[in-house]
């Protein structure tokens, strides 16, 4: 049984809008370093994102383990 949430890009773009409207924040924001490099952000709102590889495993690569409180 997969745990993923499905995608709902049209509601993260609402959300994102809505986040930084309220915040009085860009959505995107690229900062100048220096000696040419830039650094690129974008705001995320709040809430819940699966970071990684899957828990099945399978688009983990050779060198990914699992957490031990998997």
């Amino acid at each position: 049984m997969s745990t993923a949430w499905p995608a709902d890009v049209k509601g993260a773009v609402r959300r994102q809008a809505e986040a930084a409207n309220a915040l009085g924040v860009p959505k995107q924001l690229t900062l100048n370093l220096g000696n040419g490099i830039e650094l690129k952000l974008i705001l995320i709102p709040a809430g819940r994102f699966m970071m990684g590889s899957s828990r099945d495993g399978n688009t983990r690569l050779a060198y990914e383990r699992r957490p031990p409180y998997e």
